[in-house]
């Protein structure tokens, strides 16, 4: 079927907004479709079933199709008997007929994207070539929901590709579909969301789902553990629309009786990624950077763009201040939400079969993702293990799987739907949303939430984020005004960056990036520096105070934790001390009691009961031994009972133990980095 009569079948199946529909009625509206496209021509029901194999890939049975047309509820059917074959000829009332040709010859969508091919798009493409490239676009969506759904609700169901394929699509055609998507308009996105209905409802009947109501009941009371892509947009480092899309999904989640979690993994992996680009930062010295021009050139919001917004008119602007109010919006969030931190595993992380499986995992992610990170492959594949791990037997239907996992990550998606029968443990917020608003309550912004979620990738970064950082680093060594930040800048891409990105390391990159600038700004810059050599030297000065710098503000910090710590030990050590005076109390009276009985009752008397106590003593320490693995030792028993203390008193009084951890790390580090540049060459 071609993408515009697939798109016309779906509108007329879902011509109207609707919520929770009868699989009958669904039925009877596919059959009626069959009609519309062939011109209402009499069809006998063998007929029919074809025309829905090979067009729709439906298979109907003729007791299915007789129950429709033959119902005294509708009188939609024109039923006759050939007198010859005696089998049922069947055709669509005239009545019937005009109202769904004139719903498919003016679907709802059509209107705006007529009046978007031309009206709004500014492009190079013609309005015919747009509308023919915005209707192969909806056709793919189409099929890949389908897909995605369909995978749901049968699990056994194989899938090649769940996600559209951007490279299907030219860079002009990707800007023409991104703007139709990005074009506000509450009733074009309303329109979206019923056309893209159709695929729910197509899944239910393909899979022979009878009950849309139990369906509907089966996607309650679910648990989402959160991805850490999921975490960065909800708390705005990719961008305040990628957040607001977010929230949104959260929200509406919540409301319809899901929970989120965050597992100890990837809160790891949170905190992991945000000291790695923390460090990214600090690479190499920089002034005021123009935020702009990473939005404009970087393609996708990152943390380097939400630095500089966040440094941007503050007279405090130090590393540790930001990453702390990274923490502070993440704790904001999780506490806005109700967002818990699961620290309950339920397998043991260090033994050896476990680890297998989860490096297994971890290297087929690798191998299905072509690129990326070790350390978020491994995060991915122990998150997968631990969803599957909290599933147990409870993985196969919809209705008692409980535990997801919600991602961005379209390839961990896709790789996860297509390596078992069970219920798929990936999934986009774009699924879940298109069942929510469904189902549920909606509103315009909810509408235009779930549309934004179909963009395509629009293009490639021409530099990364990481190299975009540090040549505009050594732009801002000279200049720290935005504009002739821009200027510098476009000369540069202009000019094809003259060979800066292959330089081998990041001091190179932004030696040459400077020299750049300063070439380009030339008389402006003539009175701040003097010759190279002036510049190497002030470069390495302003290197050891940039390190200097981030040091006091790593050493203020730590000191500041220091001293909250000093009391919270103080305390530790008493509940131990008194532990401790408890336990051994315990054990000397034990003794004082035996010797007490000994000098009462006689030896003789109570010469079995000290064997009974010895051999129990030695029983114990055997079990022990067989069961731990290792031989009982007071120090190590008082030792634990120490960390288990300081976990509670930590807690209690929220200290954070690993912040103070991570910052005493640094301040050595820091400390060792500033000698060995203070020490003469």
């Amino acid at each position: 079927m071609s993408e515009i009569n697939y798109i016309r079948t779906a509108a007329i199946i879902y011509g109207d907004e609707s919520t929770v529909v009868k699989p009958l009625t669904i039925q009877k509206k596919i059959i009626e479709s069959i009609f519309v496209e062939n011109g209402n021509k009499r069809l006998d029901i063998h007929d029919i079933i074809d025309l829905l194999k090979s067009k729709l890939n439906l298979v109907f049975d003729e007791t299915e199709i007789n129950k429709i047309v033959n119902n005294e509820k509708w009188d939609d059917f024109i039923v006759q008997t050939d007198s010859k074959t005696e089998e049922q000829i069947i055709n669509l009332s005239s009545q019937r007929y005009i109202h769904l040709k004139e719903k498919a010859t003016k679907l709802s969508i059509n209107q705006y994207l007529e009046e978007y091919c031309n009206k709004i798009y500014k492009g190079n493409l013609t309005p015919e070539k747009v509308d023919h490239v915005l209707c192969r676009f909806l056709y793919e969506v189409l099929n890949k929901n389908i897909s995605a759904y369909k995978k749901i609700t049968d699990p056994s169901f194989k899938v090649d590709q769940i996600a559209v394929d951007a490279d299907l699509f030219t860079q002009e055609e990707r800007e023409a579909i991104n703007g139709f998507l990005n074009w506000n308009n509450s009733k074009k996105n309303k329109a979206i969301f019923i056309l893209i209905s159709y695929c729910l409802e197509y899944s239910l009947i393909s899979n022979n789902v009878k009950n849309s109501k139990s369906f509907l009941e089966a996607f309650r009371n679910k648990v989402f553990y959160l991805d850490n892509n999921v975490i960065y947009r909800a708390i705005g480092i990719n961008g305040e629309k990628r957040k607001r899309r977010i929230l949104t999904f959260i929200d509406k989640c919540i409301k319809s009786g899901q929970t989120f979690k965050i597992s100890k993994f990837t809160r790891k992996e949170f905190k992991d990624t945000i000291d790695h680009h923390v460090k990214q930062l600090q690479r190499v010295p920089f002034r005021r950077i123009n935020p702009f021009i990473f939005k404009k050139y970087a393609v996708n919001p990152s943390i380097y763009e939400f630095y500089h917004n966040w440094r941007a008119g503050r007279n405090t602007y130090g590393f540790d201040l930001f990453n702390g109010h990274i923490n502070g919006l993440y704790k904001n969030f999780i506490e806005k939400f109700k967002i818990t931190e699961d620290y309950d595993i339920p397998f043991q992380e260090k033994d050896e079969k476990v680890q297998k499986e989860i490096n297994n995992y971890k290297e087929e992610i690798r191998s299905h993702k072509g690129n990326g990170k070790d350390e978020s492959h491994y995060f991915d594949a122990i998150n997968t293990y631990l969803i599957e791990s909290k599933r147990k037997n409870n993985k196969t239907h919809l209705t008692h799987t409980k535990y997801f996992f919600v991602s961005t990550d379209q390839k961990l998606r896709d790789w996860d739907f297509n390596r078992n029968d069970n219920q798929p443990i990936a999934l986009l917020p774009s699924q879940w949303m298109g069942v929510l608003l469904k189902y549920f309550s909606r509103s315009d912004d909810d509408y235009k939430s779930f549309v934004s979620f179909l963009r395509l990738r629009s293009e490639e970064p021409m530099i990364n984020e990481d190299k975009l950082q540090i040549v505009l680093a050594g732009i801002s060594e000279l200049t720290e005004d935005f504009e002739s930040q821009s200027v510098v800048f476009e000369r540069m891409v202009e000019k094809n960056f003259e060979n800066i990105l292959e330089q081998k390391n990041d001091k190179e990159i932004f030696e040459k990036s400077y020299s750049f600038a300063e070439k380009e700004l030339g008389k402006e810059i003539k009175d701040l520096k003097s010759d190279r050599e002036t510049r190497k030297e002030e470069f390495e000065k302003q290197s050891i105070e940039f390190k200097r710098q981030i040091y006091d503000e790593v050493k203020n910090s730590y000191n500041r934790l220091e001293k909250q710590k000093e009391p919270l030990d103080k305390i530790i050590s008493k509940k131990l001390n008194r532990y401790k005076f408890i336990h051994i109390g315990l054990f000397l009276s034990i003794f004082i009691i035996l010797f007490i009985l000994i000098l009462t009752q006689g030896w003789n008397k109570m010469e079995p009961y000290t064997f009974a106590f010895g051999v129990g003593n030695f029983i114990f320490n055997y079990v022990y031994t067989s069961i731990i693995g290792k031989s009982f030792k007071i120090n190590d028993f008082f030792n634990k009972k120490e960390q288990n203390i300081r976990d509670k008193v930590y807690n209690k009084f929220n200290f954070d133990k690993e912040e103070f951890e991570r910052l005493k790390k640094q301040k050595d580090t820091y400390e060792n980095e500033i000698n060995q540049l203070d020490e003469p060459a």
